[in-house]
């Protein structure tokens, strides 16, 4: 199941309703869905949202997913690397050494 999806599809749809999912369960079942207020939804325009929704997700992660496998480590990191390999310039250096000495790492 896909929470993201049921969450913005439930808020596309009923933008006023609360709801909760009560199930633990990784298969989606309307049923478990409970509005306050005793509102009662269309079940059928839940679930054909829901299904787009789920499209739009998927084809979304594809469509990103070279951007995920193009990450680098933190800038603090390249930075810590950086300067660990001497490449900074001697002012630089200077106020780095400065800080990590009066702060190290615990």
């Amino acid at each position: 199941m896909n929470i993201r999806a049921l969450y913005e599809t439930l808020t596309e749809l009923y933008p006023d309703e609360k709801w909760r999912y009560m199930d633990e369960t990784e298969t989606l079942d309307f049923n478990n869905l409970k509005f306050e207020n005793n509102f009662t939804p269309e079940k059928a325009k839940i679930k054909e949202k829901f299904d787009v929704k789920i499209v739009e997700i998927e084809n979304n992660i594809k469509a990103t997913q070279d951007q995920r496998d193009r990450q680098y480590p933190p800038i603090g990191d390249q930075l810590d690397a950086l300067y660990h390999a001497g490449v900074f310039p001697k002012e630089m250096a200077d106020k780095l050494k400065a800080v990590k000495d009066k702060h190290p790492k615990g």
